[in-house]
């Protein structure tokens, strides 16, 4: 039987995680570019067994991979935490670093040259509330804050995520490893740490 030719990376192979909640899913990126993914609505159960088959199917392990990316949201408190718990914990496995990267950033990355003037990014928390940031050319003008109030997104340019259908928005988005994992290599160098005693994720309820 053929032996599967093991797979090479070269630098800057990533392995990322999403898992703000409603889409689970693992990403394997080298050079910026997507290896391999496996993303559904699935719960965060299923984030190591996936980590585990994604490595396994690429045939790589934990150790020759440049980093960890994960999703530090905003998003659910449980799944966030799940999440990192299992970045942390791979990381330190192998003693490479993790790639934190915020949920609204690496959107914005994507979808700003769509964007003339400033545009908000803004996705729903619980209830009526809902997270929105504004950017300009990709960069954020402020931190995010939770609104409850629609008329906080009139007359603007939004790219959403599950919004209130009153919403009108310009584009929409969905949380992905993907996203994550390409916003992780293009930022490598000023997110890449060691010190993962301070990582902190952005909760939906929270105040920051």
């Amino acid at each position: 039987m053929r032996i599967k030719e093991r797979f090479i990376f070269l630098k800057n192979n990533i392995l990322s995680i999403e898992s703000s909640g409603g889409v689970t899913g693992v990403s394997l990126i080298n050079e910026g570019e997507i290896i391999d993914t496996l993303e559904g609505l699935s719960k965060n159960k299923m984030l190591a067994e996936w980590v585990s088959d994604i490595l396994i199917k690429n045939n790589t392990v934990v150790g020759e991979l440049s980093g960890i990316a994960i999703d530090i949201g905003p998003g659910g408190f449980t799944s966030l935490r799940a999440g990192l718990s299992l970045a942390k914990g791979l990381a330190l496995s192998s003693s490479i670093p993790i790639i934190p990267v915020k949920l609204f950033d690496a959107v914005a990355s994507e979808t700003y040259q769509h964007f003339s003037d400033i545009f908000y990014i803004a996705m729903h928390a619980y209830g009526k509330n809902f997270f929105m940031q504004p950017f300009k050319n990709g960069a954020s003008l402020s931190d995010p804050i939770m609104s409850s109030n629609l008329e906080d997104l009139d007359s603007k340019q939004v790219v959403g995520y599950k919004l209130d259908n009153q919403i009108d928005c310009k584009r929409n988005f969905v949380p992905s490893s993907i996203t994550i994992g390409q916003y992780a290599f293009e930022y490598f160098s000023s997110l890449a740490t060691h010190d993962f005693s301070d990582l902190e994720c952005l909760y939906l309820g929270s105040n920051f």
